[in-house]
């Protein structure tokens, strides 16, 4: 063998000069002669472009992020990046986007991005914003109003503090705090404008979230004909199955089923929102006692306060399905019609795979949750 490697090297080093001995024919005499094929040397790996983009969000739909630019609008497929911001996503807010690829104009598949993050040398800081309407419709996750202009906004409410201090009902005044754009456009008559990536930071009919209410044991009431009395109160407590304006859905301590509340004429302060599954405590008259609310008269509701929460105990959460994924999010389409993301790291996921069409449940902190759009998740059950 060493024989036989000599004369090829021998060969190799004349072939150099002398034609009869090419690269070609040294490769064959050698095979012919070892029995043994040269493995060839692997063609060397394509380098890999790696860079970052910085701009304003415009739009996420769980799965596709736009954001403005200094010379318009980029696109990136998130669905294999991490999000890791401050504020999740909000419309208007400075973000980066770390990504593999090239972004020149031709095919945008060749882009991955790999994170999201804060911009470290971001310029303007997002600033909160008041808006002024008359509410429409409320539910657990939602808040629709009509503006000053005669628009009819929709926007996402969960785990939003809010106070209305004589009753929820239809036509009331409200004042909206929230982070983010609402664009200053008209949908057209009839339309509504949805703004699902702002982040709602209260919702009241004074302005402004007081302090939590006391707890009393007497009420003042009037009757049909105006005239006021004073009423001995009960208390009870239960978690919210959910809401439709004046309309709670309440699951009382110790029962499993629901009972319909009137809170058209109740103070409410919610804390933590309308959330499914948050604590709430009654003040009631009428015939309602701890295992039977049916037919109680509420004179306050005062849902969980996220300040005395700790993560652990909290049980609001949002539910539905699965119709966004990036490598740490999942978006959810609810049964009130709004699309909330979540992150997942760091959560106890007891649902097993988390796929595209799957309905499942996220319990959140509302305290950690209380600036961003997408929501701290804790734990991750199947639906039930």
């Amino acid at each position: 063998m060493k024989k036989h490697l000599t004369a090829a090297v021998l060969c190799l080093g004349l072939s150099l000069l002398l034609p009869g001995c090419g690269l070609e024919q040294l490769r064959d005499r050698y095979i012919e002669e070892t029995g043994i094929t040269p493995t060839p040397t692997s063609a060397p790996k394509e380098r890999v472009y790696m860079d970052q983009f910085t701009g304003n969000v415009q739009t996420f739909d769980g799965i596709n992020l736009v954001l403005q630019g200094e010379d318009g609008s980029v696109f990136f497929d998130a669905s294999q990046a991490s999000v890791e911001t401050s504020h999740g996503l909000i419309t208007g807010d400075e973000v980066s986007v770390i990504y593999e690829g090239r972004l020149d104009g031709s095919d945008p598949s060749d882009v991955k991005a790999l994170k999201i993050v804060d911009d470290l040398h971001k310029e303007k800081q997002l600033s909160e914003q008041t808006i002024q309407g008359t509410l429409v419709r409320l539910t657990q996750n939602s808040l629709l109003f009509t503006d000053k202009k005669g628009r009819t906004i929709l926007c996402p409410t969960a785990g939003t503090a809010q106070y209305y201090s004589a009753g929820i009902r239809e036509g009331l005044p409200v004042t909206v705090r929230y982070l983010g754009i609402i664009p200053d456009i008209d949908p057209g008559y009839g339309l509504t404008l949805e703004v699902p990536q702002i982040r709602v930071l209260s919702v009241s009919d004074t302005g402004s979230i007081p302090a939590k209410p006391r707890r009393s044991d007497q009420a003042l009431v009037s009757n049909e004909y105006g005239d006021e009395y004073t009423v001995s109160t009960n208390y009870s407590r239960g978690h919210i199955r959910s809401l439709e304006t004046s309309s709670l859905q309440l699951i009382p301590n110790g029962s499993e089923e629901a009972v319909t509340l009137d809170l058209s004429g109740a103070e409410c302060w919610f804390g933590c929102g309308f959330c499914s599954g948050t604590g709430v405590d009654l003040v009631h008259s009428g015939v309602g006692s701890e295992d039977s609310l049916e037919g109680a008269g509420v004179h306050t509701a005062i849902g969980d306060d996220p300040a005395s929460l700790s993560a652990g105990s909290t049980l609001s959460f949002v539910s539905g399905e699965i119709v966004g994924m990036t490598a740490n999010t999942v978006t959810l389409r609810t049964s009130d019609k709004m699309n909330i993301t979540v992150r997942t790291d760091n959560a106890q996921n007891s649902a097993g795979d988390l796929v595209y069409g799957k309905n499942i449940r996220v319990i959140f902190d509302p305290a950690a949750s209380a600036n961003t759009n997408v929501l701290q998740s804790i734990r991750i059950r199947n639906s039930s």
